[in-house]
């Protein structure tokens, strides 16, 4: 999945979905609304972070490569890993308060 916006413009588009959904994903320069999350994914290879041309196709043939896209994904559900159950904690925090 490639993250459009982050190549546009300032802010970025959250990736958590397409994680979720165990897809390699792609990202620009461009992630600031997504931050630290979009740094801590980058810094723990659970996305690519292309930020030319050049950098854009050499990431999309990384992500094509099944074990290297198996990798990103694996990397990235780690890194969201520490994600899981916040609703229900929120929830939990809310009623006791």
């Amino acid at each position: 999945v490639i993250i459009g916006k982050s190549f546009l413009h300032e802010g970025g588009q959250n990736p958590c979905e397409a994680i979720r959904a165990h897809k390699p994903v792609i990202v620009g320069p461009h992630m600031e609304n997504f931050e630290p999350l979009a740094s801590q994914l980058i810094e723990e290879e659970g996305v690519l972070q292309a930020t030319s041309p050049k950098a854009l196709a050499e990431a999309v043939e990384h992500a094509l490569d099944p074990r290297k896209a198996a990798l990103l994904t694996r990397n990235a559900a780690r890194v969201l890993q520490v994600h899981d159950g916040a609703t229900s904690r929120i929830i939990e925090l809310i009623e006791n308060s």
